[in-house]
């Protein structure tokens, strides 16, 4: 049995954008562990809590939107899906929570190991198997970048993958055990991203990176 909480009385942070969510439960929810008063009840359900402590955490419970609009951390969604989806439903915001995934790519910390930075990865981009790619990153140069250290300006970023694992699988697609990945975000709106198999990227010279980016992706806020 899941437990989950959603209150309409609070947001859990600032979505990039703001619209886009406004009808939509997620922004309202919450870890049940934040309603329990401290106390022996609560230590012993915190015991059960999955997630590898930190020194210093300040979501002990897990972050729900990671959005930090103007850089590329965070929710990201396909634009081709989302325009199919609006032009049927024109007043509508997302779709069920259970459509979700159909469009979205996350660029976020794990909620279970928070040290761990990934890419969460839905069916919407061709380059890519549905998953979650894994990365050590690095807090200078274009190569695994921190994704809050990636800002608009058009600069490529390339991530080497190390861990991937896989979600399910897509009959255009073979699965493949580890991928390598271009990043742009041309402004705060926008992120385009390319997927590549093992061995194609330069990782050490990023001006042979523009000629393999043609046909990246593009997501929006």
């Amino acid at each position: 049995m899941g437990v989950g909480v959603y209150d309409f009385r609070k947001t859990n942070g600032e979505p990039a954008n703001s619209a886009r969510w406004a009808p939509h439960r997620h922004v309202h929810g919450f870890h049940f562990l934040e309603y329990i008063s401290s106390g022996s009840l609560k230590n012993a359900l915190m015991e059960r809590v999955n997630r590898t402590d930190l020194p210093v955490d300040p979501h002990p419970y897990g972050q729900v939107n990671q959005d930090n609009y103007g850089t590329a951390r965070g929710c990201w969604f396909n634009k081709v899906g989302l325009d199919g989806f609006f032009s049927e439903n024109p007043d509508a915001g997302l779709p069920d929570a259970t459509n979700i995934p159909t469009f979205h790519l996350g660029l976020v910390n794990s909620n279970l190991e928070p040290l761990r930075t990934l890419f969460s990865v839905g069916p919407m981009l061709p380059s890519l198997n549905m998953g979650i790619y894994e990365f050590k990153p690095k807090d200078t140069g274009y190569v695994d970048r921190q994704f809050d250290d990636v800002v608009p300006g058009g600069e490529i970023y390339a991530y080497d993958v190390e861990e991937f694992e896989p979600g399910p699988p897509r009959p255009d697609m073979p699965p493949l055990p580890r991928h390598e990945i271009l990043l742009s975000m041309p402004d705060s709106d926008h992120l385009l991203i390319k997927g590549f198999a093992p061995g194609q990227i330069d990782f050490a010279n990023p001006g042979s990176w523009p000629s393999m980016f043609g046909g990246a992706e593009e997501f929006i806020r």
